[in-house]
């Protein structure tokens, strides 16, 4: 792909707040030495971005939500050497775009925090192929879509504990969505 194995890791962390919670989280994905990871559910703000920057060690970019909800991150290592070429993003902040070169190679990455109620989530879908549209993206481009889709398409595979619901209309509308990025600008 871009001439390294890059290594990305998405996780939800359900609030970065405590001091004592970030601190471990850092720790422990500094140990996966990853080249990035993609957080939702950071529940970051302006004033502590600095903070968590410092902490981290590596560059952070962040799209915030509040003290108890949303807000998503890219959490770069230290000493990774990429360029952040452009970013965007959605009017609710649940969906970052970066397009970043690394080793002279171009990289789309979109970090996705899915709403929770059906309705929402198929206008969320619909915002992704906006932001898609407006990067010109081509289903040939490297492109990494990850994060928490608040969404189960297969019970045995993507489910373990909680309640087991399975948004039927979701699912149909996910699935053609995958559908249209595989021929995206063909």
């Amino acid at each position: 792909m871009v001439g390294h194995d890059l290594r990305i890791l998405s996780f939800n962390v359900r609030g970065l707040n405590m001091e004592k919670k970030r601190s471990a989280i850092f720790d422990y994905l500094k140990e996966k030495d990853c080249d990035m990871v993609l957080l939702q559910e950071t529940y970051s703000s302006k004033e502590i971005e600095y903070k968590w920057k410092q902490e981290w060690g590596g560059e952070i970019i962040s799209l915030h939500g509040t003290k108890h909800s949303k807000g998503v991150a890219i959490l770069i290592k230290k000493n990774l050497n990429i360029d952040i070429i452009e970013q965007d993003k959605d009017k609710d902040n649940r969906i970052m775009f970066a397009k970043i070169m690394i080793k002279d190679n171009i990289v789309n990455i979109f970090n996705i925090y899915s709403p929770n109620k059906e309705k929402e989530q198929l206008e969320f879908l619909s915002s992704i192929i906006k932001i898609v549209d407006k990067q010109n993206i081509k289903s040939t481009d490297n492109c990494i879509f990850a994060g928490d889709w608040n969404n189960v398409l297969d019970m045995k595979l993507d489910k373990c504990g909680g309640q087991n619901v399975i948004k039927k209309k979701y699912n149909e509308n996910f699935n053609i969505f995958i559908e249209q990025l595989e021929q995206y600008g063909e």
